[in-house]
């Protein structure tokens, strides 16, 4: 088994002389999956209180768990595992958030929205 930028290559029978993924490759097969994505509830949650700021916009500074502190009181129905919150900054890079590492660790630029 191979592993090339996240992508699981096997090799079976005769099939290992068959030209490997590149860069490009790789993100025409993420376009197509997009629509096969399946949103988790945490980042739906998130996109209802918080948004990327726009060029011109100055946003505030949060870390990770600042965010999920602040979704949970927003919703106490849903429960947050400690995986999910594990890969919480993998969601917000995932929606291109602007991130910085400092003191306090990561920190995200986010605009609050008024619900």
């Amino acid at each position: 088994m191979k592993r090339y930028n996240g992508v699981v290559m096997l090799e079976v029978n005769d099939l290992a002389g068959l030209p490997e993924f590149d860069d490009t490759d790789e993100v025409v097969l993420k376009e197509s999956n997009r629509e096969f994505e399946q949103i988790s509830p945490l980042e739906q949650l998130f996109h209802c209180y918080f948004r990327s700021p726009e060029e011109d916009e100055m946003g505030e500074w949060m870390t990770s768990m600042k965010i999920i502190e602040y979704l949970q009181g927003k919703s106490k129905t849903i429960s947050l595992s400690n995986s999910c919150i594990s890969t919480f900054g993998r969601i917000l890079k995932k929606n291109q958030i602007e991130s910085k590492r400092t003191k306090k660790g990561m920190q995200y630029e986010v605009i609050m929205l008024n619900k």
